[in-house]
Formats: C-alpha cells, sequence, structure tokens
C-alpha cells in the first residue's frame, strides 16, 4: 500500500501547498478525472507527474498515456526520467506493447494511423499537456477520443479559456467539468508569503513614417482585389500592419506552405505569407520599398538601450523577422554559433542570439538561453513560439511582443515563461509593440481586439495584465515618451486599460466584463482555510510536533478504500496515556506520518493486547478517520467523489530511538536531577527493606534469598514451617501514601500463580525510618487493593488501596 506522505518526500523538490491539495486530493477519486489549468509558472507538470508516480505505485494504473507538445517532449522526458517513471517513447503506428507508461506528441497522436493504434490499448489514465490544443476546429480534437474511453484522464493547461466558448464547453466535458484553477495571488494567499515578482506593462506605440504608411496601403489594396483564404489574408495583413517595411524587405525569403488554424495557435506564419494569391503583385511592391525606413525597428534599438543590464525576450510569430532582427541588432558583432535556425552573436557587453523551429534537434534551446543570460550583461533572445509554451526562461526578465499576436492564449503563455516561481527579478516588464499608422485598419485596431479578448479569457482565468501596473509610451523620433500610467501593483480594472488604449467602445465591455468578474467569482476554488484544514487532515502537514526518544509508542498503518479501490495510505506513530517510568507521565499523543524521521523509529516484537488495541482505534477514528470523512463531505462541493472508507490494518509496539533532541544546558539539569532523584529512591528502598526484614524475622520466617534488585518477580525467598515464600517488597516515601503502587506485568502474572505463596509488603518510610508496614499474601492484597492496567516501557499494573 503506497504511503502518500513516503512518496510525497521521495519526490525531491520543494513542493508547495496547492501542489500538495491537488495530488492529495485527486488520489481521493477512485478514477482521477479533472482539467488542471493551474496559472502558468504554477507547477503543473509536478503536479502531474507526482499523481501518475503516485497511482502506480499504488498499481491503481497500469497503462498510462502521455500526450505532449513537439515543444515540450524533451521537457517531459526529462522529468519522467528524474522522477524514476520508465516509458516508450511512440515514434511509430507499430509500437511494442508491454510498457506501463507511453509518452508521444500531439502531432503525432492526432494522425489518424497513429490515433487508431493508441485506441486499441485500454488505457487507464490519459494525460494531456497544453490542452487548450484540442480545439474543436482542428485535427487535435481527435485526441479528446483517448480522453473520453480511458478510465480517468488529467487535462493540464493554463489558459482553458481561449475565448471560444464552445472550445471552453468541448475541453471542460472531456473531464465531467471539474476543473481546478489556482491563480498565482492564490497560492501566495496559501503560503503566506510573496512569491513572484511584480509585474509591469508597456504598450510601445510606434508611429509609421509616410512612406510605411504608404507601403501598409499598397499591401491591403493588393489583399482587396485578389481572391485570397480569409485565414491567409487575416495573416498577410497582420503581418505587414506590424511592419510594412520589414515584411517587404523579408518577402523574398517565404516559401509557401500549409496555412491552417492550428499553425495560426502554434507554429510560424511565414507559409501563411508564402501561399497567398497575388504574391507576385506584393514582390514588385517590395522593390519599390525595399529602402524604407523601419521605425519599430528603430523603437525596439531605443528600448534595448533602456533595458540595459537587462535579459530580454523577443517574441515574433515570423521565423524571417527572427531572422531580420538578428541581422540588424547583431550587425558588426561577431558571430559566436550558428546554424539552419539559429546564431548567436557577441557584442561586447550584449549578447544577442535568435532560435526558429529549424534549430529543434541541433541545439537545446533551453541550454542555450540560460547560458546566453548568464554570459553577457545584457542579453537579447529573440525566439517565434517555439519557446512561449512549456519552456521555462526564468533568467530572463523582460519579454517584448514584436507584433501583436495571433491569439490572446499566446500571450499568456510567452509571459509565463518568465513569471513564474524561481524568478528572481522584481519587478518583471512586458513590452507589446504597436505600430500606428494613422489608418482605420492598422496594427493598433488589432491590439485593440486582443485586449478585448484577454479579458474575454478571465471568463474562466485571470490574466496577467489583471496584476500589472500599465505604462502607455509613444516612439516618435527615437524619443520614448510615457503618454499614461494605470493601476497598481495590486488589480487593474480591465476598463481602465481598454479606455486608455482604445479610447471606445468602453461602455460596452464594462458590462462585459462586470459579467465576467460575476462568473468567475463563482469558479473560485476552495478557500485558504479548506486548503489549509485539508492537508493537515490528509497528510498532517504542516508538521506540528516532534516524538520524543523514548518507548511505549505504536506503529498504526491505516489505509483509505473507495469503492474497492484502495487510494493511499499512512503510517502513524501513536504513545497512550502511561507512566513512562516511575518518576515521570507521559501524555497520549499522535503524530502523523509527516512528523515522524521513521529512520529513528524501531518497531518491536511483543503483542498489543486487546484493550490498547481497543485505545489505539479509538485514537486513530476520532483524529484521523473521522476529520477526513467530514473534508470528504466539504470537497464534494468542488470534486465528485465516492464515499471513503478508511481502516487499520495494522499495529505494532514501537521504540522511537532518535527523536527531538534536548538542549545541553537542560541536558545537564537533568542529569543532576535524576542523580538526586536516584539517590532518594535508593535510600527508600533500603529503609523499606529493612523494615520489612525486621517483621518477617518477628513474624517467625527465615531469610533463605536476601533482597536483590534484580530482573525476577519477587525480591526474597523465605520459608516458615519448612514451607517456602517468595516475597515482594514495595518501598515508598510517607509523602506519597496516596499514590498507586506499580507493579510488572512479569510481577503480577507470578502473584496471580501463587497466590498463597507469595506476600506482598508495603513499606512507607520517612528517612531512614519505618513509618507504615502492611504484609500480606497476595491472594488476601487482591481484596483491600485494586488493580488497573497501564502501558509504559513494558506492560505494568497500577494497585490503589480499595477506600471505604
Amino acid at each position: 500500500m503506497v504511503s502518500l506522505v513516503e512518496f510525497l518526500r521521495s519526490a525531491g523538490k520543494e513542493l508547495y501547498k496547492h501542489q500538495l491539495d491537488f495530488v492529495s486530493d485527486a488520489l481521493l477519486m477512485a478514477k482521477p478525472r479533472v482539467l488542471l489549468a493551474d496559472d502558468v509558472g504554477l507547477g503543473k507538470t509536478i503536479q502531474a507527474l507526482l499523481l501518475v508516480k503516485a497511482l502506480m505505485e499504488a498499481g491503481r494504473v497500469n497503462h498510462v498515456l502521455i500526450v505532449v507538445p513537439r515543444a515540450v517532449f524533451g521537457q517531459w522526458a526529462e522529468e519522467l526520467e528524474k522522477f524514476g517513471i520508465s516509458y516508450y517513447a511512440v515514434e511509430s503506428p507499430s509500437f511494442p506493447y508491454g510498457h506501463r507508461l507511453y509518452l508521444i506528441t500531439l502531432d503525432r497522436a492526432k494522425m489518424r494511423e497513429y490515433l487508431d493504434a493508441l485506441l486499441k490499448l485500454k488505457w487507464d489514465l490519459v494525460v494531456v499537456d497544453e490542452a487548450h490544443k484540442l480545439r474543436l476546429d482542428t485535427q487535435r480534437a481527435r485526441v479528446a477520443q483517448l480522453c473520453k474511453e480511458a478510465e480517468g484522464c488529467l487535462m493540464l493547461t493554463a489558459t482553458p479559456h481561449t475565448g471560444d466558448e464552445e472550445d471552453f464547453k468541448f475541453l471542460t466535458s472531456l473531464v465531467g467539468g471539474v476543473v481546478v484553477r489556482r491563480e498565482k495571488k492564490d497560492v501566495e494567499m496559501y503560503e503566506g508569503r510573496k512569491l513572484f515578482p511584480r509585474i509591469r506593462y508597456w504598450v510601445v506605440q510606434v508611429r509609421a513614417s509616410r512612406e510605411e504608411a504608404l507601403a501598409l496601403y499598397t499591401v491591403l489594396s493588393i489583399l482587396e482585389r485578389e481572391n485570397i483564404e480569409p485565414i491567409v489574408r487575416v495573416v498577410v495583413e497582420k503581418r505587414a500592419m506590424s511592419s510594412p517595411a520589414s515584411f517587404f524587405k523579408t518577402l523574398a525569403k517565404v516559401v509557401g506552405g500549409d496555412c491552417t488554424r492550428e499553425m495560426l495557435e502554434e507554429g510560424e506564419l511565414d507559409a501563411c505569407v508564402g501561399n497567398i494569391a497575388g504574391l507576385k503583385d506584393l514582390q514588385d511592391a517590395a522593390k519599390r520599398f525595399a529602402s524604407a525606413s523601419d521605425k519599430k525597428l528603430a523603437a525596439l534599438k531605443r528600448l534595448l538601450e533602456q533595458l540595459k543590464g537587462r535579459k530580454v525576450l523577443v517574441f515574433t510569430e515570423y521565423a524571417t523577422t527572427a531572422e531580420y532582427l538578428f541581422e540588424n541588432l547583431a550587425g558588426g558583432c561577431a558571430v559566436v554559433d550558428s546554424g539552419e535556425g539559429f546564431a548567436k552573436a557577441s557584442c561586447g557587453s550584449v549578447g544577442v542570439m535568435y532560435a526558429t523551429s529549424k534549430a529543434r534537434g541541433q541545439i537545446d534551446v533551453g541550454v542555450e538561453t540560460a547560458s546566453l543570460a548568464r554570459a553577457f550583461e545584457t542579453a537579447v533572445f529573440i525566439s517565434t513560439d517555439i519557446m512561449s509554451e512549456g519552456v521555462n526562461l526564468q533568467d530572463f526578465d523582460v519579454v517584448v511582443n514584436y507584433e501583436v499576436v495571433w491569439s490572446p492564449t499566446k500571450h499568456v503563455q510567452r509571459i509565463g515563461r518568465i513569471w513564474r516561481f524561481g524568478q528572481k527579478s522584481d519587478p518583471i516588464l512586458v513590452i507589446d509593440m504597436v505600430l500606428k499608422a494613422a489608418s482605420e485598419r492598422d496594427e493598433y485596431s488589432y491590439y485593440v481586439e486582443l485586449l478585448e479578448k484577454l479579458y474575454e479569457i478571465s471568463l474562466r482565468a485571470l490574466p496577467p495584465q489583471s496584476y500589472g501596473e500599465f505604462e502607455i509610451y509613444e516612439i516618435e523620433e527615437a524619443e520614448l515618451r510615457k503618454v499614461l500610467e494605470i493601476g497598481s501593483a495590486g488589480y487593474v480594472e480591465q476598463a481602465e486599460v481598454l479606455q486608455a488604449v482604445a479610447g471606445r467602445r468602453v461602455e460596452e465591455l464594462r458590462e462585459k466584463i462586470r459579467r465576467i468578474l460575476e462568473e468567475r467569482e463563482k469558479l473560485k476554488w476552495k478557500p485558504k482555510s479548506l486548503v489549509e484544514n485539508g492537508l493537515r487532515i490528509k497528510l498532517g502537514y504542516p508538521p506540528a510536533g516532534v516524538p520524543e526518544a523514548g518507548g511505549g509508542y505504536y506503529v498504526v498503518e491505516v489505509r483509505h478504500m473507495s469503492g474497492g479501490v484502495a487510494l493511499f495510505g499512512e503510517r502513524l506513530l501513536i504513545r497512550l496515556h502511561t507512566p513512562l517510568s516511575r518518576s515521570r507521565q507521559i501524555q497520549e499523543a499522535l503524530f502523523r506520518e509527516s512528523e515522524v524521521d521513521w529512520d529513528g523509529v524501531q518497531v518491536e516484537a511483543g503483542e498489543v493486547k486487546s484493550d490498547e488495541r481497543d485505545e489505539l482505534l479509538k485514537r486513530v477514528h476520532l483524529e484521523v478517520f473521522t476529520p477526513l470523512r467530514r473534508y470528504v463531505d466539504e470537497l464534494k462541493k468542488f470534486i465528485p467523489l465516492r464515499l471513503v472508507e478508511s481502516q487499520v490494518i495494522s499495529v505494532a509496539r514501537a521504540r522511537v530511538i532518535r527523536g527531538e533532541a534536548t538542549p545541553l544546558t537542560s541536558f545537564e539539569g537533568l542529569v543532576w536531577s535524576e542523580v538526586r532523584r536516584s539517590v532518594n529512591i535508593h535510600r527508600t528502598e533500603l529503609a523499606a527493606v529493612k523494615c520489612v526484614e525486621k517483621w518477617l524475622l518477628q513474624n517467625g520466617f527465615k531469610i533463605r534469598e536476601q533482597y536483590r534488585s534484580v530482573p525476577r518477580p519477587f525480591d526474597m525467598v523465605v520459608e516458615r514451617g519448612g514451607v517456602l515464600y517468595t516475597v515482594e517488597i514495595k518501598g515508598k516515601w510517607a509523602g506519597k501514601m496516596d499514590d498507586p503502587i506499580s507493579f510488572t506485568a512479569n510481577e503480577v502474572d507470578w502473584a496471580s500463580r501463587f497466590p498463597d505463596r507469595h506476600i506482598i509488603c508495603v513499606a512507607y518510610v520517612e528517612g531512614d525510618d519505618c513509618i507504615s508496614l502492611d504484609c500480606l499474601p497476595f491472594a488476601e492484597f487482591q481484596k483491600k487493593w485494586i488493580f488497573e492496567t497501564v502501558r509504559g516501557l513494558e506492560y505494568k499494573y497500577n494497585a490503589r488501596r480499595v477506600t471505604g
């Protein structure tokens, strides 16, 4: 039976409360089916792998399929190895059976031959990363069939709602509507500390030159008179609007290819431009505008001067633009490395690099970017969206969106590369560059639409923009001028930003945003109090105590079940209320598995008696089982759960050989306290023996075996009239006449076997004098004294004098 606490400890990572909470909640589901929609950078991959490994080790799943985008396939493979999970990478439809876990790219899984092969297996669990890619109008939607037919399904995405309500309903229907969403502010609230940097936004408006405005008008005119597929028309318009000069200067490098909805969501969009009808007319126009100045490029150079000492990511949707920017920013610098789709240059204290999809397989982009950031005071990395999802780039602290992105999902994902756990800079900076061409249709109008979409997706997810401080700039004649500043580090009213940027449609948007915020309030995840209480109930987290070294402990193994499925187990360490020795009482305590160093616990042989077991069961039910049942009832408001049944599966005696440390000063005081106490006890014992010996001789007994303080069920052996007797001496200080007399289990067992031949002598002394003495055969002693069972280092009994 897998121990959840032991398993989480073995993960070898710093786990946060929201991660512990999700994994332990998901394990309470007999067949987990969840959309984990945590904000970007909150460790969804780690949570997924923790859950997968826990389910595998518990034997609850034996056939697991993980489907991931190609860009993060290597990252998932690396993480699986770190977690010690064996996997088979599917690279052919005729993959072998017999492995417990298979890893495949999303683009392979959507292909009919791969999908048919995958559907032949009965999957216990299917995990889909970047699940928002399963859109209704894409081939990737086929992958949803795997999730539908699997016993369990875990879908991961930071952007569950991309602005299309039908896509969102489709996605959530695959998991029965169970969506778990925690945002950065939730995680900071759970942890009670600040974990993420502030975020600042610069909206940089670049005014196009007259020549650029004319170039844009020329492109739009050509597009209007040609019969062009709508999706291609939009991409080409958008490309030209972002920078007409760079559009014409890179047009010769564009090669035609597919232009699909899926490419717009993920890929480089150059192929869409190369597909266009009227390409020859555009190429002819390019010759006319070849010498046109590029105002946006000039603005980027000016911005980089302002960002000296920062680590800057420049995102573009076009591979040709990435190469164009590199050539212009690194002109005259020493190129230190290059290959198809990438190059790196050293410009003194500034390092510049670019990478496109063609660089895959040649370099490890994650390693290269980290190296670039460390090697140069100022680092500039130019990339297409191969780096916008699933890649961790905490070494960088600025994101520049060189053009308005195609989808709000991309915008959020890009920011998430740097705004995540491990980011040391505060604040981070996001810069959206927008070209204004003083026409009705320009990049600026696209940007307003993007902002609307960004705030629409907050129906299910608070976007990064809601946390930021907005500053709106204009760049004209190489001067950067602040136009307006909005918001605070707390929360920005979306309508404020839209009003400042757009200056129109505000009232209509205010009503839309109000409805969005109302809906989001309904979908809030568990309150902090339930998360914290739940962690204490499920895991004993955070630890509330440490057991002290010593004996008298019990190790109790428990197991939690649901619908006949063993969910997970836990070890408990319990001490019952008992005298630990003649000098000290210990209070009862129950320690959860997370509170115990189990290497310092030694299980001991010995039967656990029925009354002990009953007391232990009572404690476990009171402190573990009943709170868990109440928590599950509360959790049912958030996720569907069946009845959870809990049981004790084993009980054993134990000793803690390495427990809570005692400070040295306390240790010295305790040593001399024990010495004084032992001297007093020894003096009392000797006085009691002297008193008993005198009574025995006076009553005709001959001493055959003198008093010895050794491990045996009696202290002396005497004889009278040829009959042999054993004697047990119990000496007490006269000031403790009301205290019980302690007997070991061995002493009581001996006395019970020979009640007429075993004499109990209870002597109360003061100094060396005997104050009171009572000697009786055990048969008579039992009539005057009542025995009660106690536990400590060993099984014991207390005897109390009968009163009344």
